[in-house]
């Protein structure tokens, strides 16, 4: 997914495999794959037609193709991306199309068909994060005397782990090499950690995607970092379709739209600046990515919030601190019950206050005391801090600065004209409160205890010191 690919050749439509039409299919990272075709699936009319009317694209659910290198192609969820038809000289149409998804090595005919019983998928930062390739410098010898280098290496074994409704993952190390040239200039030994995900069955390629998320979620927040695909083969399993038959248990190459691809980051993530490595997890690692399964169903739209702010560290400080907001309400409303009182109890003194007052009223007060159970900002962000005291205690032993966030929250919300001006220092600092906060919550999600926790971020403190104040006049150049 994070090479360039290009080929020529002829495609068509599954229920159509008479017409075939010449074209060119192509993938960029950072880039819907596309196809341009030299022809028309339909006939000209048809076409001439699509241009005048005022409806959405075409929508091909299945575009097979044939290839000079890559052969047998699938394209998934192909839309009309242009047309251009030369009436005068001959009337051949010329189409663009973009596809969700590309399929290298095998053909689909239908939706259904596009299930694997395995995929194998390269992700960003994974390499850093697990740390298996390590050469011990003592092992290299340099014998003076004979004047040879000496390279040893050692593969380790993959790690196996299974998770909820016998998933199952493969955690191994690819190493190629060495290599040599010509002439030779030098030796390179490579290497690439590879996530190999097994259901328990053939599986739709749409819920292998979302499976993997869980595990490149996981790895995103260890490391602080956007997490995603850079390559992507599944092992296909084809059960129907004359044109597909022989490419069950083919190994298939998928290409789809990635955004971070388009900019990748280069930058390599020490294991020391994470806020945790494979290493800690090694205790129990079932345990933890269970745990964080379980997480990503309870608390999805908190994490899409969380993983916003990790993708985008140089958004504006007031966006960020509403999103961080967000996510901590969102958090304590799932995972944390609080509420002033029994559910029975408030209903009850509802029902009370209500028959107390003109019934011209009750329908209107009904839908002002319809949340009246619920706590307030103030509530839940303390509620949480009281949960993990021990460390909120070393950022402030005062709960002033929670009162703080609520008048920010309500200052950015509201918009009133009286309202409280806030420095740029005061923001910036809340914000790295509430993202700790957010942080220590995802922590226990991922199914560390209390005092691993204390443990994990005294480490990253070492070398990420808590934000408690800056100057504002050094932040605004």
């Amino acid at each position: 997914m994070i090479e360039l690919f290009e080929d020529t050749g002829e495609f068509w439509l599954p229920d159509n495999p008479s017409v075939k039409v010449g074209g060119t299919v192509s993938y960029s990272p950072g880039e819907r794959p596309k196809l341009r075709l030299t022809g028309s699936f339909r006939s000209l009319e048809e076409e001439i037609q699509s241009i005048g009317q005022f409806k959405a694209s075409a929508l091909e659910k299945i575009v097979l193709g044939r290839t000079a290198r890559a052969r047998n192609i699938t394209l998934y969820k192909c839309q009309d991306a242009g047309k251009t038809v030369d009436l005068e000289y001959g009337g051949t149409p010329e189409k663009w199309m973009e596809a969700s998804a590309l399929f290298k090595g095998a053909h689909f005919a239908t939706e259904e068909d596009i299930q694997f019983t395995k995929i194998t998928v390269e992700l960003s930062h994974l390499d850093e994060w697990a740390n298996l390739f390590v050469v011990d410098p003592n092992q290299c010898v340099y014998d003076s005397k004979a004047r040879t280098q000496t390279v040893l290496y050692q593969i380790p074994p993959p790690l196996e782990i299974e998770l909820n409704g016998h998933w199952k993952i493969r955690l191994a190390l690819e190493v190629s090499g060495p290599a040599l040239s010509r002439p030779q200039k030098g030796i390179s030994v490579e290497s690439r950690t590879c996530i190999e995900l097994v259901p328990p069955a053939p599986c739709p390629f749409e819920k292998l995607i979302r499976e993997l998320w869980t595990i490149s979620s996981l790895v995103s927040l260890a490391t602080q970092q956007t997490v995603f695909p850079l390559r992507l083969t599944g092992r296909a399993c084809v059960s129907s379709g004359e044109q597909a038959v022989d490419d069950s248990g083919a190994s298939v190459d998928v290409m789809y739209y990635v955004p971070e691809l388009e900019r990748p980051s280069k930058e390599l993530v020490p294991p020391h600046d994470m806020l945790f490595v494979l290493t800690d997890v090694l205790g129990d690692p079932s345990f933890h990515i269970r745990s964080w399964q379980d997480a990503t169903q309870a608390v999805r739209s908190v994490l899409n919030l969380y993983f916003a702010e990790l993708s985008q560290p140089r958004i504006n400080l007031e966006p960020r601190f509403l999103r961080l907001i967000q996510a901590l309400e969102g958090y304590h409303r799932r995972k944390i019950e609080h509420t002033e009182l029994p559910e029975e109890k408030h209903e009850k003194r509802v029902q009370e206050i209500l028959e107390a007052v003109p019934e011209k009223y009750a329908r209107w007060l009904a839908r002002k005391l319809k949340h009246s159970n619920e706590p307030n900002l103030q509530t839940r962000l303390s509620d949480i801090c009281k949960k993990y005291r021990a460390i909120m205690n070393r950022i402030s032993r005062k709960g002033s600065w929670i009162e703080t966030a609520v008048e920010i929250r309500n200052a950015l919300v509201h918009q009133k004209e009286d309202a409280r001006q806030f420095d740029i220092d005061e923001i910036l600092t809340i914000s790295e409160r509430l993202k700790l906060l957010l942080d220590l919550c995802l922590l226990t999600e991922a199914g560390f205890a209390a005092t691993e926790i204390e443990l994990l971020i005294d480490r990253y403190w070492r070398r990420n010191p808590p934000l408690l104040a800056i100057d504002s006049k050094r932040m605004m150049l």
